[in-house]
């Protein structure tokens, strides 16, 4: 039960990491096309 518990945080952490890499990578792509890419 506690490997399980552990498991389940690692996987929730990295999912976590990823969608807020992901957003702001999306963020920072519509600021640069919003500014003209310069």
């Amino acid at each position: 039960m506690r490997y399980y518990k552990s498991a389940l945080l690692a996987v929730s952490f990295v999912s976590c990491g990823l969608f807020k890499i992901l957003f702001t990578n999306k963020k920072n792509d519509e600021w640069y096309n919003q500014k003209g890419g310069d």
